[in-house]
């Protein structure tokens, strides 16, 4: 991220018109492999700092949302937990029908 976008990331925040982001699945794939952990950990922290709720994306193992577990992250999407569907369907999926 060059520093022009790391500038606008702060504007964005202290207009009040960032509240989260998503990291993308490409940075949680590798999980758990060490580099891969290091960077989310330096993310998170980051996040954390500027009061900004993280969720992480692509999350498919066990091993994966373990490590993210570990390392702060609260919201995490993914085909471990569901695969992707057609709209209608996911309301019956949440209303339980």
């Amino acid at each position: 991220m060059g520093y022009s976008n790391l500038a606008r990331l702060g504007e964005l925040i202290a207009k009040g018109l960032l509240r989260s982001i998503k990291i993308d699945r490409r940075l949680v794939q590798p999980l758990p492999d060490v580099h891969a952990r290091s960077l989310l950990n330096a993310l998170r922290s980051m996040t954390q700092a500027l009061g900004l709720d993280v969720i992480a994306e692509g999350v498919e193992t066990d091993a994966q949302l373990e490590a993210l577990t570990s390392l702060g992250y609260e919201h995490a999407q993914g085909w471990l937990f569901h695969r992707a569907m057609p709209a209608d369907d996911a309301r019956r999926l949440i209303l339980g029908h």
